[in-house]
């Protein structure tokens, strides 16, 4: 029986922004923002690939630690690399930890905000230390977890109890492998995403594991309206909302249409549950200041790099386009969007939609120069 997660690892082709191969010239199909496609690796085709796998893990080409001084990290946490990550897994601690979920599920409530959530005591140890939990949120590959620290926030991810702990595995190596680097690229390249994404070692039902870290929407200097995991927050307030028109839209989008030029320059291709929108929050108040911005997260291997031709490359602004508009009823709370009737038909609203893709497609010139 294989137990080691390390004879599980795919060898994806590696390119600058770490993703799925290019499909050959002429074969691919136009961007649609589709959803992320979880991995799927069922037991009838598992073994059958082991020894390709066992063979990329033995050509690995990560670059080794060459003993130069590491930039001090945004959290107070032992953070490990990848390669130590998939060597830490098996499917027991997989399993174990899926149980524990399982345990625990009455105390983990999508519906309520972590503080809402009741404590889960002792769940995780790090380096020694039990820390209570609270479940913030979940989906199809990840529920997450809020802890503190120092007197600050932070959140723990493990796998969803729901898979089995093959299809857990595979799951799990893929955040592993690619969502940190993933959002790290556009963190430097300026664009909003999680502050914090590192893996971390922690033990939960006596299983040691790669837990992934990130901060807490709550905690960033911006609030996230989330499409996927409802984020209890109001991006805009009462009186924006009631008063809310064209011009005001394009006034609070004017920022967009440039990230979503940069993104498409990069021949990034949009997915659904990925785009959200964001804004500063204003001192000293619990409402938003400024413009919208766009806010990118579960970058895994389908949150691709690729060789845009011209004609994808406006479809993908149109995709991008479109999936910016469509979150804007996401940015408040379920109360407060039913006053505004502007949400209602806002993703008919052609006229923002042209001028949105017009700018975009400008600065997607500028960046080609051309």
């Amino acid at each position: 029986m294989i137990t080691n997660i390390n004879n599980t690892v795919y060898n994806f082709r590696k390119i600058t922004f770490c993703g799925q191969k290019e499909k050959a010239a002429g074969t691919r199909t136009s961007c649609n923002a589709p959803y992320r496609s979880p991995l799927g690796v069922y037991a009838d085709t598992f073994v059958r690939q082991n020894a390709q796998r066992e063979n990329a893990q033995q050509t690995d080409k990560t670059p080794k630690n060459t003993g130069k001084k590491q930039a001090a990290t945004a959290h107070p946490f032992r953070k490990i690399s990848y390669n130590k990550a998939k060597n830490m897994l098996s499917y027991e601690k997989i399993a174990a930890v899926q149980e524990f979920l399982r345990q625990n599920k009455d105390f983990m409530n999508a519906s309520n905000p972590a503080d809402k959530n009741p404590v889960i005591k002792d769940m995780f140890e790090i380096e020694g230390k039990k820390y209570d939990a609270r479940f913030s949120g979940g989906g199809g590959t990840k529920n997450t977890f809020q802890i503190e620290q120092g007197g600050k926030k932070y959140t723990l991810a493990l796998p969803t109890y729901v898979d089995n702990p093959q299809i857990a595995a595979e799951k799990w190596l893929d955040v592993l492998e690619f969502e940190p680097k993933n959002t790290k690229l556009l963190r430097d390249k300026g664009l909003k995403t999680n502050d914090i994404f590192d893996i971390v070692p922690v033990k939960v039902n006596g299983a040691e594991f790669p837990a992934v870290l990130m901060k807490p929407y709550s905690e960033h200097s911006f609030k996230v309206g989330d499409r996927k995991n409802y984020s209890f927050a109001n991006l805009l307030n009462f009186e924006e909302v009631d008063i809310l028109n064209d011009r005001m839209f394009l006034d609070l989008f004017k920022d967009i249409p440039k990230e979503i030029a940069k993104l498409t320059a990069l021949g990034i291709e949009p997915h659904y549950d990925c785009v959200n929108l964001c804004r500063e929050k204003k001192t000293g108040s619990k409402d938003c200041t400024g413009a919208f911005h766009l806010y990118l997260n579960d970058l895994d291997k389908n949150f691709a790099k690729k060789k845009l031709t011209e004609k994808e490359a406006e479809q993908c602004i149109k995709n991008y386009t479109y999936l910016a508009i469509s979150a804007l009823p996401e940015t408040v709370d379920r109360n407060l969007r039913q006053w505004c009737d502007y949400f209602v038909f806002i993703e008919a609203n052609e006229g923002i939609r042209k001028k949105i893709e017009t700018q975009a497609m400008e600065e997607y010139q500028k960046i080609k120069g051309r």
